[in-house]
């Protein structure tokens, strides 16, 4: 996962990874150069959902992965919209504004096995996956010690993040653009990279590869 400031790098950086598909929420899709398909929830005249964001989701994973295509590389941008427009798929559905109105916690429990789903489905294709997230900044009750992180909640942070080998904060400081490393599941051995372009990318943020065996 990506997560920083609007305008820090985090597309960037994304775009980087090869032969990218940007699976795209936010508004600057145009602005990339890279192909894209813009995820949503499509309403009727009648203010229903005809075609929810699941059923999208679905539709692109399963086309990823019976028919011909060179991408190599699946961006989610961002991660935080689609959680948004899965709970916003599963209150239509249900006629409430909320899922704490829908009785028995079963909004709530419809949401997180979407989630699981999407992501569970993306980690089985022989892809890169790079989930992008905004960035937030948490203090005390009394306003002190600010601590930035991922504005993605914390319980769907565990389903994502999860499933990431990395997760890499941007950061735009005056000129630069910055890349720290956060949290990672594996530590990799440069030699271990098969992708050259992957290998690239993990020396521009100054990667602390594991060492290798004599």
């Amino acid at each position: 996962m990506i997560w920083g400031k609007p305008m820090s790098g985090k597309s960037y950086l994304a775009g980087l990874f090869p032969a990218p598909l940007f699976l795209n929420t936010d508004s600057n899709a145009k602005a990339n150069k890279y192909p894209f398909i813009s995820l949503k929830n499509e309403y009727g005249k009648d203010g229903k959902i005809t075609k929810d964001i699941t059923d999208q989701l679905d539709e692109i994973i399963t086309a990823l992965t019976t028919e011909k295509h060179d991408y190599q590389t699946v961006i989610v941008d961002v991660i935080d919209d689609v959680v948004a427009l899965i709970e916003e798929a599963v209150c239509n559905e249900s006629g409430v504004k909320a899922l704490s109105d829908i009785p028995y916690g079963k909004g709530y429990a419809t949401e997180k096995t979407a989630l699981q789903r999407f992501v569970t489905r993306l980690r089985t294709m022989p892809l890169n996956v790079i989930y992008v997230s905004r960035e937030i900044t948490m203090t005390d009750a009394d306003g002190s010690n600010p601590v930035p992180q991922p504005s993605l909640p914390e319980k769907w942070q565990n389903i994502v993040n999860g499933n990431s080998d990395l997760v890499i904060r941007t950061r735009k400081i005056g000129e630069r653009y910055l890349q720290q490393v956060t949290e990672q599941r594996k530590h990799y051995k440069q030699s271990r990279i098969e992708s050259e372009r992957v290998l690239k990318i993990l020396k521009y943020i100054d990667y602390n590869f594991a060492k290798e065996e004599k």
